[in-house]
């Protein structure tokens, strides 16, 4: 009968300490909920900037395409460089 209070003190220890871990769990679940909304706002935001792009491009010239793609490539030609000097 001795290690009764004993026995007894330490299931209050688990259960406050199971308390606690659910509170924490709770907490967590309640911030990482709103993470599906911040996705599905930056799928649409991705979505829509790639079909955007994909109508003004259709829309665009050949000259003007090409004149595009020399800046590109020059600027990556550029960074390179830089690159290879550090």
């Amino acid at each position: 009968m001795y290690l009764l209070p004993y026995c007894l003190d330490k299931w209050r220890k688990f259960v406050k300490e199971r308390r606690v871990f659910r509170f924490w769990m709770k907490q967590i679940e309640a911030r990482t909920g709103n993470q599906d909304k911040d996705l599905k706002f930056a799928f649409e935001k991705w979505a829509t900037t790639i079909f955007g792009r994909r109508a003004m491009l259709a829309s665009m010239q050949f000259g003007d395409l090409k004149y595009l793609e020399v800046n590109n490539r020059q600027e990556r030609m550029e960074v390179s460089k830089r690159i290879e000097e550090h």
